[in-house]
C-alpha cells in the first residue's frame, strides 16, 4: 500500500511541475515580449491570440498527452 502512495505522489508532483513550468515561462517572457511589441495595438491583437490559443489547445490536442501517460501507469493494460 505504501508504494501506491509513493506513486501516487510522485506522479502528482510531475504533472505539478509540467503545468507550472509553463505558467512560469510565460510569466518570465511577458515582459520581453511587451518590450519587442510597442503599440497598444499589436499588444492587444497578440493578447487575444493568447487568448484563443489557450483555449483551443485542450480541444485540439484533446487530452492526448495525459491520456498516454494514464494509459501507460494503468497495470490492467497489456502493454505489448
Amino acid at each position: 500500500p505504501q508504494k501506491k502512495y509513493t506513486t501516487l505522489v510522485s506522479n502528482t508532483l510531475l504533472f505539478a511541475i509540467s503545468n507550472f513550468s509553463s505558467k512560469l515561462l510565460s510569466f518570465f517572457i511577458r515582459p520581453y515580449l511587451s518590450y519587442a511589441l510597442d503599440s497598444p495595438d499589436v499588444m492587444g491583437v497578440s493578447s487575444l491570440l493568447q487568448q484563443a490559443t489557450n483555449l483551443l489547445i485542450p480541444v485540439v490536442s484533446l487530452g492526448v498527452a495525459y491520456a498516454i501517460i494514464r494509459f501507460g501507469l494503468d497495470k490492467e493494460n497489456d502493454k505489448a
